[in-house]
């Protein structure tokens, strides 16, 4: 096994919702993307947050090497939402 397989994206479940931890995402599924899937040019990754504060939605925009035919991904990340106090 590979246990540096991956990205660091499971360490920030329970973190709270900030624009920091969406630049944290973006930073961690880029590097790992552009370490681990040679096959694919990744051009963009974006999070934000969804309406629910505790759903970070992740697009990977990407094309497959030696092709002019660029792709989307959508993928939905959960978090703990930050308790608000009254």
């Amino acid at each position: 096994m590979r246990p540096e397989f991956g990205c660091a994206i499971h360490d920030m479940l329970f973190e709270p919702g900030t624009l920091d931890l969406l630049s944290r995402i973006q930073v961690e599924v880029t590097d790992s993307l552009t370490r681990w899937e040679t096959r694919a040019e990744v051009l963009e990754v974006t999070a934000v947050f969804d309406n629910d504060p505790s759903r970070v939605l992740i697009t990977i925009t990407y094309q497959l090497k030696g092709t002019y035919d660029p792709r989307n991904l959508l993928v939905p990340f959960y978090v703990i939402p930050t308790e608000v106090e009254p």
